[in-house]
């Protein structure tokens, strides 16, 4: 599963237990 969260949306999930990893982006010429 993947997706976005904002810096708030992520602290919520941690708080809740759910466990993530943050993916650097690249730029698009680089996908």
């Amino acid at each position: 599963i993947y997706g976005e969260a904002t810096l708030e949306e992520a602290k919520s999930l941690a708080e809740e237990g759910v466990e993530f990893m943050p993916i650097p982006s690249f730029p698009d010429e680089r996908n």
